[in-house]
């Protein structure tokens, strides 16, 4: 089990990202959801964890985004954690995990929050995180988390707007409903062993035995 002993300070109504800080991880859709969210939980913190200044990050969009932020007043609601050797320790106080890319191949950061029993919220963008999250019948909740349609923060219309307030709502939903989050806490932890290197090594050696004895 993981242990840190550093306290926490950003309170328990924290929204976490973990991203590189890049166009395809669309984290200006986050952005936009802190400013609407405040409003209604004035202590609400998004943490994004990840590259935002180094070798992987794009510093052209890594420096629009934090103007954004600072245009904005939201200087005191996201935090930039850059690089961290200890992912798991923002997970394990974090309340949510939020996936909001262009696209996926695999959504190593869902798996990795999933095993450390977060809910995660995430948009249908290309790939397989509605499979992951068990949302075979459509928008909302999902079997393992909640699935929000799909947004392209290059085009702020009336689609974008009506995807927001959906993330909203249901993001809200996690951050003040404990029923709701420890639902999805257990479902997600319970996809996680699905995803597991235990349960994946034991299919392929059952795979590679099936094919010997053909």
């Amino acid at each position: 089990a993981f242990v840190d002993s550093r306290p926490w300070i950003y309170g328990d109504k924290v929204m976490l990202a973990v991203a590189r800080v890049q166009p395809v991880k669309q984290l200006e859709v986050l952005v936009d959801l802190v400013e609407r969210l405040k409003e209604i939980i004035p202590e609400i913190k998004l943490i994004i964890v990840g590259d935002d200044k180094g070798h992987w990050a794009d510093i052209k969009y890594a420096k629009l985004l934090k103007t954004q932020i600072k245009e904005h007043g939201l200087d005191d609601y996201v935090i930039f954690t850059g690089e961290v050797d200890d992912v798991e320790y923002y997970m394990k106080h974090s309340q949510v995990l939020l996936s909001t890319s262009k696209t996926e191949g695999f959504p190593n950061s869902v798996l990795e929050a999933m095993n450390q029993g977060m809910p995660i919220i995430a948009t249908d963008y290309p790939g397989p995180i509605r499979s992951i999250l068990g949302a075979t019948n459509g928008m909302g909740y999902g079997k393992y988390g909640i699935l929000c349609p799909y947004m392209n923060e290059d085009i702020k219309d009336e689609k974008y707007g009506q995807a927001l307030t959906y993330l909203c709502n249901y993001t809200q939903k996690i951050l003040l409903d404990k029923h709701v989050a420890q639902v999805y806490g257990k479902a997600s932890q319970e996809r996680a062993r699905f995803y597991s290197h235990e349960r994946i090594e034991k299919m392929w050696k059952k795979i590679l035995s099936d094919y010997r004895s053909e």
